[in-house]
């Protein structure tokens, strides 16, 4: 699995992040449609450039601090989640390489 570039991991119940260690080849992952609460456990995948995470359980900045640490994401797919409150657009805006953000559906960006 070391050279898997792509991991579609969607509609699969999925309550945490964990279990990549090794996959230092990919490039996109998706994880929608799951109940993640927390984004955590990504921050060693060098190359991964490309994140869905739309439809899970998101609910604040706390709960995608964790994509600061992920430097090489240039798209992120946030639809659908719960996400509201300060510091959320903060967090997002600080992912240097980030030029896809989609956040349709949340709180945060309704107000």
């Amino acid at each position: 699995l070391h050279q898997l570039r792509c991991l579609f991991l969607q509609r699969n119940a999925l309550t945490k992040i964990e279990n990549l260690h090794g996959l230092n080849s990919l490039v996109q992952l998706d994880l929608s449609e799951n109940a993640i609460r927390m984004v955590e456990g990504l921050s060693h995948l060098k190359q991964l450039t490309t994140l869905n995470l739309s439809k899970n359980a998101l609910r604040d900045a706390d709960s995608i601090n964790h994509l600061r640490e992920c430097v090489t994401l240039t798209s992120i797919d946030l639809t659908k989640n719960d996400l509201a409150g300060d510091g959320v657009i903060e967090c997002l805006t600080s992912i240097p390489k980030l030029s896809s953000l989609n956040m349709d559906g949340n709180p945060v960006v309704s107000k």
